[in-house]
């Protein structure tokens, strides 16, 4: 963050009078917020249920441990102690796979 929100103050005109205690979060001072609205979902419970669901596929789903491993050996580190892949290889997958819903 940058100190005196001077970016969220130049570029947002409805919170250039915000007090600096409230800047980052100005839905906690609404009576200084003029026009600028309110947040349209709440942060936290946003996060934590998005998480959950994403969690929860990986729990959910049998080929998720299968999926990942294919990801990792293409994408991972080099550095990881994986044995490194030469020249160039076709993938045997005609297609991309999706993760199921």
């Amino acid at each position: 963050m940058i100190p005196k929100a001077t970016f969220i103050r130049h570029w947002i005109p409805e919170l250039r009078s915000m007090d600096q205690a409230f800047i980052h979060t100005p839905w906690l001072a609404a009576s200084q917020m003029g026009a600028y609205p309110m947040p349209v979902i709440d942060e936290k419970e946003g996060r934590k249920a998005a998480a959950g669901k994403l969690y929860g596929l990986r729990k959910k789903s049998k080929t998720h441990k299968k999926i990942a491993e294919k990801i990792v050996s293409k994408h991972g580190s080099r550095k990881s102690g994986l044995p490194r892949r030469t020249g160039h290889q076709t993938n045997n997958l005609s297609k991309q796979e999706e993760l199921p819903l």
